[in-house]
């Protein structure tokens, strides 16, 4: 199997580029809302805080990516059913991670039997 490239549809370097720095524009400035005051309402320290912005950053890059090899390669049906299911997959686990956060206690399971 070969994949291509849709000359068509090529979205440029320049393009995503612009798409990241605007997403994380965003977050920063949803963050500068919920903080006003900067570090003294910070409740992270700087090494947290850094963290935590690239693990952003490389959330973001990921779907951008993802994002740009669906648009740009025409896959086989059978990996494009694998990517998208891919995709389902990884949205799942990130909104059950965001609803619970600490995971599932065992002993929660045995007081409700």
């Amino acid at each position: 199997m070969q994949y291509t490239i849709n000359e068509s549809e090529n979205m440029d370097l320049i393009t995503i580029f612009l798409i990241i720095i605007f997403i994380l524009l965003m977050i920063l400035f949803a963050i500068g809302l919920k903080y006003p005051q900067g570090r003294k309402d910070w409740p992270l320290d700087r090494r947290t805080t850094t963290s935590v912005l690239i693990s952003i950053f490389v959330f973001l890059l990921l779907i951008i990516l993802s994002f740009y090899a669906s648009q740009n390669v025409k896959w086989p049906p059978r990996a494009e059913v694998f990517v998208y299911a891919s995709i389902i997959i990884f949205i799942i686990l990130i909104i059950i991670a965001i609803i619970l956060p600490s995971g599932l206690s065992a002993e929660e399971g045995k007081k409700s039997e």
